[in-house]
């Protein structure tokens, strides 16, 4: 796995967001970049839809068969919602994946609006 060249390559640059109802099972947010591919994640909103349930999530960016956690179990208070990378950008090479996990089913939607860069 390798970060492609863009510079020099007349990249393309295709806007995308990545949507997930995420469960108490560890799933993928945004699924292994491409070959020739890399991602630009801006964000990764989680938002907690329960009235009644604190929810909490957790984040990981998985990289060469490694999950790195990027957030453990971060609390999400009742009807709020956290932007989990809190403003810095997060780049996914070619079979990189992020993955989230919540503490119960229909408990926290998670968002991730990215750019596709080939």
């Amino acid at each position: 796995m390798s970060a492609p060249n863009l510079a020099s390559s007349g990249a393309t640059v295709n806007g995308k967001t990545a949507h997930l109802a995420a469960t108490n099972t560890e799933a993928d947010l945004i699924a292994a970049i491409a070959t020739g591919h890399c991602a630009r994640v801006e964000a990764v909103y989680a938002a907690n839809i329960h009235a009644s349930v604190v929810g909490w999530v957790s984040l990981w960016h998985k990289a060469g068969g490694t999950e790195y956690h990027l957030a453990n179990q971060m609390t999400i208070p009742l009807n709020a919602t956290l932007n989990i990378l809190d403003g810095r950008i997060l780049y996914l090479e070619e079979g990189d994946s992020l993955r989230v996990q919540a503490n119960a089913s229909s408990n926290v939607d998670v968002n991730a609006p990215y750019e596709d860069i080939s």
